[in-house]
């Protein structure tokens, strides 16, 4: 199989487990440390499992820590402490304004700017955040 057939089809299995982690969560009565701590540990063997037991010589190790500790677990930790205290659709929006502040956060960090699809996507999530806020302001 091609490499981008093999990228697409991981991709789509991710969103497919990610979305069903949500779920998950909402369902099982466990401490969100806990939970983080076996997602963590399920997203080690399947790295152990990908890179058949060879990481690449030029990883940084202090990178690795850093991604997998603070960048994924604190964040993964604080994501399951706050998805048990939210709706499904107030969950979804905020999880939806990713693709608006990872575009953001690029162009301020790296100088690259985003493109027209990037673009109209923010546009689309921000009207929908805002229908949305609008509409339970309204309601209430």
């Amino acid at each position: 199989m091609p490499e981008k057939n093999k990228a697409m089809v991981l991709m789509a299995v991710t969103a497919l487990m990610w979305s069903s982690a949500g779920l998950a969560i909402k369902l099982v009565d466990w401490n969100p440390m806990a939970i983080t701590g076996v997602r963590s540990a399920l997203a080690a063997a399947m790295l152990g499992v990908l890179s058949r037991g060879r990481l690449a010589a030029s990883v940084s190790y202090a990178g690795l820590l850093y991604m997998g500790i603070l960048q994924q677990g604190v964040s993964l930790a604080l994501y399951t402490w706050a998805i048990r205290r939210l709706g499904a659709l107030e969950a979804i929006l905020i999880l939806m304004l990713e693709p608006i502040i990872n575009p953001v956060l690029v162009a301020v960090g790296y100088g690259e700017l985003p493109g027209a699809w990037a673009l109209i996507g923010g546009a689309l999530v921000l009207a929908a955040v805002t229908l949305r806020g609008v509409t339970g302001f309204i309601h209430r």
